[in-house]
């Protein structure tokens, strides 16, 4: 198993385990792919892909030998266990926050993570009216509909997909931290790298603030489309939920731009 910590910031907390970094710059003396902001061009601009930026450059130098591994992905601050926290998050109630101490405490150890060989695991699963419903709730739901049209004009996305996709009653936040076989990443990440190609060249439309960060929102909601289809289909034959943990000292979780 490999494990990776993906993110643009230093750890808040010490992990249990051995991790390499996948990081826009040096964050501390770890090995670490660095992958700048800048590192695909404007399309793939980190700023507004967030994490997704770092996780296609992971991508590119996954070579075919590691298919068959598991990779565990976490944040800085953010992580997915099966142990669950002692807290729950006041904002975020799908998520347990976890002072710095707890969290290294329940941070998913190898021999934790060992027994799930051939298994994903991610985070909890929300019931939502609706994907396109629950992105509007927080971000500008025209983005949404645009995404959706982007996806009309991606191999393998037909009408009825792209309605599912919308119409999708369950939600997986942050669905890139948890344990991937290396060959299911490689997959979601091309079909992810795929889809903002198109919405960059065609639909997208710089957003200030919070919402900057559009292809990161978008993409998240897609690869959560992904791993729950794959898993209703039976191509990711087990599919376990965990807990999301964010470290913190307050339960009230802190939005980042």
């Amino acid at each position: 198993m490999q494990a990776y910590c993906v993110g643009h910031r230093p750890l808040l907390f010490q992990p249990a385990q051995d991790f390499r970094w996948v990081a826009p710059k040096l964050l501390d003396e770890r090995q670490t792919i660095v992958i700048p902001d800048d590192h695909f061009g404007p399309t793939y601009d980190g700023r507004v892909l967030s994490e997704y930026t770092q996780l296609f450059g992971l991508a590119d130098g996954l070579t075919a030998a590691d298919a068959s591994e598991d990779l565990y992905l976490f944040q800085y601050r953010k992580f997915v266990t099966l142990r669950q926290g002692s807290s729950r998050s006041t904002n975020l109630p799908f998520a347990f926050s976890a002072s710095p101490s707890e969290a290294a405490r329940i941070f998913p150890t190898a021999n934790d993570l060992v027994p799930g060989h051939g298994r994903t695991l991610v985070g909890p699963r929300l019931s939502v009216r609706s994907l396109a419903q629950e992105y509007a709730r927080a971000h500008i739901a025209t983005d949404f509909v645009r995404l959706c049209l982007a996806l009309s004009t991606v191999v393998g996305f037909s009408v009825e997909r792209c309605g599912a996709f919308a119409a999708c009653p369950v939600f997986v936040p942050s669905p890139a931290l948890g344990l991937y076989q290396v060959q299911t990443f490689l997959r979601h990440m091309q079909i992810l790298r795929d889809a903002w190609a198109v919405f960059h060249a065609r639909f997208y439309q710089p957003r200030d603030g919070y919402q900057r960060r559009v292809g990161g929102f978008l993409l998240e909601r897609l690869h959560s489309f992904l791993v729950l289809e794959e898993a209703s289909r039976g191509i990711i034959p087990q599919l376990v939920h965990g807990h999301q943990i964010i470290v913190g000292n307050t339960l009230e979780v802190v939005l980042t731009i």
